[in-house]
Formats: structure tokens, C-alpha cells, sequence
């Protein structure tokens, strides 16, 4: 481990460290974790952030914590059968029990089943001689009601991908290898019609992907999974490092769901991962414990517990940039028809959807995207907005765009404000850019009508 990697390693630890409430046993939300809901810090005791705590507890062998740790969590698990909650745990601890009426993401969020369940089942793996036989039964057993409520609910289908990835893996784990590997079929068969995921190109939750793959190939009781995983595992890799440019730290758009547009200024998954995996220089903010998305951190103990396996042809990608390239991908032709493409340049990088998935309004979604270097070595970004279904083609040196929509320009943020998908017009240095030429700090551009819409030319400017 290079010293870097090492001293961001030991902030982190002592950042989660000084999280940790001991008055009930769960972390605290940390800045930049909630702040774009109006929540501030220290707010809420978070539910998965604590379960992966709990691994990194154990991992130094802190038992009597860890068992506190684990109290809290098992007595926040919801034992309601015949409801959408069953098996879950509580959004946070304080919201209180789930009631008729519920709202599902709002008073009650079903993947805490896979998130916490995985990590008990972690837990389990690496760490049962530690536990003693009275937690390891109590973890046996929220693991077996938490795959129980999913399997009752129905809700669950194989293109909800990171979640869906890590159930198989969970159902595999609990005995139900018949019922694991039907949903772990279901997931690689479609990726192979066209070699990607419906959540195609999401910043967060390809690497939570990445980590439920690596849980396939590496330590799942089926041959099947181990297998799928490892063919799966790969070929993710290569798709993340075909669109990732080293040299401005981020990853081209679109993005199928994305929580910010610079990786520098928000921690993404997917860039915890190759630190994980040791890519030279993880996509990673200069202080991660104070970005945006900072709770994801917490998860460094769980993704140490699956290794990575990175494809040699991706890690030279994701370590260096190799020079000009072009990407394009078929995402999906179910249910709707969804295309990508990307060029990446030197110092510059374009990336844009085309399809008939009309998801205009959904903060999440991200149809097109600009990066580059600003002057004082921060990274640009421009955001391509579409009015309806998107219509975007990323070419070398501009943004295509055939249907009505906008540029808008995502400026760094001021000191106290978050970075954020949710930013919008007004928000503070988010702004739409009109027809004719913009000379931005680092970036000309110039748009210019085309038919029903218009065409972004972009180019460095000259110092």
C-alpha cells in the first residue's frame, strides 16, 4: 500500500471512529451525507454506514463494541410479515415503525434487507469465531427473515442491478442456491445481450457492483456464481475503464443514476472501489471525509472483504491516460431502445445518451456530460438537460443534441454548499448557457441551432 493510499486509509478510520455514537451504538450521519435534504450533521444515526462498521470493529477485534453495535442494529429489523417492510431495518434509527399507508424510499427502504443482510452475512464469513455462538444464531437468523421479506415481497426483479446482484449472492449464502442462481442467470443472460447493466454507467452503484460481483466470483457456495461472477466482474471492469479518463479524475456520462457530476467533488463508489484495487489515483475528492456522499466511506471495511479482480487491459486505462478514444454502447433495447457514447480527448472528454426513456425531471438521471480542467486545476463540468427523452451524441469536440433541451454549466461549489445532481438553475454556480459563444474558465464553447436541437462545439482555450 503506497503511502497515500495508506494515510487516507487512517483519516478514514479515525473519521468513522469519531462518528461512532456510543449512546447507541450506531454513527452518526457525517457532512456532506445528507446535507443536499436539508438534513445537517450528526442528525441521524445511518443504518448500513453502522453495518459496515460493525465489520471494521470486528476486523480489528473490538468484540465488546461489536456487540453493541449488533444489538442496535437487529433491534431496528422490522419482523411484520405480510408487508412491504418485512425484514428490513429502519431507514434510519429514528424514524419509527413503518405503519399502513408506509411509503416505500420515504418512511421505510427495502434495500437495507440486501445491504445489512450482506454485511451480517460478511460478518459471518470472516469473523465467526470472534462472534461466539449466541450473535452468530441472532445473525443466522435477521439474515434468513431479511431474504424472506424480499422473496414475499415480489418487488425484487433482475434489472434493479446493484441490489439484484447482491440478493443472488445473499440467497446463495442462506441455502436457497436454486433460487439465487435463477435470479444470478436471469442477471448474466441479459447482461450478454448487449454486455451492460440497466443501471448502466452509474458512478455509485457500479461499484457496488463491482463488490457484489467480486462476492460471486469469490465466495459464493455455487459454481454457477462463482463462474457468472467472474465473467461479469470483467467485463464491468473494461466498460468502467473505457469511459474513465485518468488525467480528470471522473468517468464520462451519461449516467443511468449519478448523485454528483465530479468525482473530485463527491465520493462516488465506484472510485472507493479502485482504491480499493489499487489504481494509482482513485478518482477520490482531496478530502473525502468532508465531500459530498461522504457516508459511502463507511464501506471500505465490507469491500476489503472481496477482493478485486481488475482485467490488466482496464487498470492501464484507469491508471493513465492511454490517449484519444471513442465508446459506444448498446445499454438496453428493453424496455426502451438506449444507446451511449463517448469520446475522450486530451484534457477534454464528452459523453451522451440517445434513447426513448424519457426521464426528464428525475435529479438521478444525467443524459450528457462535459469535463475538463479549469485553470486552477479544479475539473469543469457541463451538464446536457434534455426536455424529454434523450437525444444526445458525444463526437470529438461536441456535444450533438437532436431534440429541444439545454447545456447548463455546473461551476464549483462556494464554500458551505454541497455538490449535487439535485442542483439545478438557480442553485448557486449552475446556470444554462445561451446560443452563440461562452468562454469558460478553461473551455470554449459555442452552440448553435440544429433543426429541432442544436450542437455544443467545445475546445480548450487557449492560455
Amino acid at each position: 500500500m503506497d503511502d497515500t493510499r495508506e494515510a487516507r486509509n487512517e483519516e478514514i478510520e479515525h473519521w468513522a471512529d469519531h462518528l461512532f455514537d456510543p449512546a447507541t451504538s450506531m454513527v452518526w450521519n457525517p457532512p456532506g451525507s445528507l446535507d443536499d435534504e436539508g438534513i445537517a450533521p450528526r442528525s441521524l444515526h445511518q443504518v448500513p454506514q453502522t453495518a459496515w462498521y460493525l465489520l471494521a470493529l470486528l476486523e480489528r477485534g473490538d468484540i465488546e463494541t461489536a456487540t453493541g453495535v449488533a444489538d442496535a442494529l437487529l433491534a431496528i429489523q422490522y419482523r411484520d410479515p405480510g408487508t412491504p417492510w418485512d425484514g428490513t431495518f429502519a431507514r434510519f434509527l429514528e424514524f419509527p415503525q413503518p405503519s399502513s399507508g408506509a411509503v416505500e424510499w420515504v418512511d421505510f427502504d427495502p434495500n437495507w434487507r440486501q445491504f445489512v443482510g450482506v454485511s451480517f452475512a460478511l460478518a459471518l464469513r470472516h469473523h465467526r469465531a470472534l462472534l461466539g455462538s449466541d450473535l452468530v444464531r441472532r445473525f443466522e437468523d435477521s439474515i434468513a427473515a431479511a431474504v424472506a421479506g424480499e422473496q414475499a415481497s415480489g418487488r425484487l426483479r433482475w434489472h434493479y442491478t446493484n441490489i439484484a446482484i447482491q440478493h443472488a449472492w445473499l440467497l446463495v449464502e442462506t441455502g436457497e442456491i436454486d433460487a439465487g442462481e435463477v435470479l444470478a442467470e436471469q442477471i448474466w443472460s441479459h447482461w450478454h445481450e448487449h454486455r451492460s447493466f440497466p443501471e448502466y454507467n452509474s458512478p455509485t452503484y457500479d461499484g457496488v457492483d463491482l463488490w457484489a460481483l467480486a462476492l460471486w466470483r469469490g465466495q459464493a457456495g455455487s459454481t454457477r456464481l462463482r463462474d457468472w461472477g467472474a465473467e461479469l466482474e470483467a467485463g464491468l471492469w473494461n466498460t468502467v475503464a473505457q469511459r474513465f479518463h485518468a488525467d480528470l479524475s471522473n468517468v464520462a456520462g451519461p449516467f443511468t443514476r449519478a448523485y454528483g457530476l465530479d468525482c473530485e467533488r463527491y465520493v462516488a463508489k465506484v472510485a472507493v472501489v479502485m482504491d480499493v484495487a489499487g489504481v494509482e489515483g482513485p478518482p477520490l475528492p482531496p478530502r473525502p471525509t468532508t465531500a459530498s456522499h461522504s457516508h459511502d466511506l463507511f464501506s471500505l471495511p465490507a469491500l476489503r472483504l472481496a477482493p478485486l479482480a481488475m482485467p490488466s487491459d482496464a487498470r492501464q486505462h484507469l491508471d493513465r491516460f492511454g490517449g484519444e478514444r471513442s465508446a459506444h454502447e448498446v445499454i438496453t433495447t428493453w424496455p426502451t431502445r438506449r444507446t451511449s457514447s463517448a469520446w475522450l480527448g486530451d484534457g477534454l472528454m464528452i459523453g451522451a445518451e440517445d434513447g426513448d426513456s424519457n426521464w426528464s425531471g428525475w435529479y438521478q438521471f444525467v443524459a450528457g456530460t462535459v469535463h475538463w480542467r479549469r485553470s486552477n486545476g479544479t475539473v469543469g463540468v457541463l451538464r446536457y438537460v434534455p426536455d424529454g427523452a434523450p437525444a444526445g451524441h458525444a463526437t470529438p469536440g461536441a456535444l450533438r443534441i437532436g431534440a429541444p433541451g439545454r447545456i447548463e454549466v455546473h461551476e464549483p461549489e462556494p464554500p458551505g454548499v454541497g455538490h449535487s445532481t439535485k442542483a439545478e438553475q438557480g442553485h448557486p454556480g449552475v446556470r444554462s448557457l445561451a446560443l452563440g459563444r461562452t468562454r469558460l474558465d478553461g473551455l470554449d464553447v459555442t452552440i448553435t441551432a440544429d433543426g429541432d436541437g442544436f450542437v455544443a462545439d467545445v475546445a480548450l482555450a487557449s492560455s
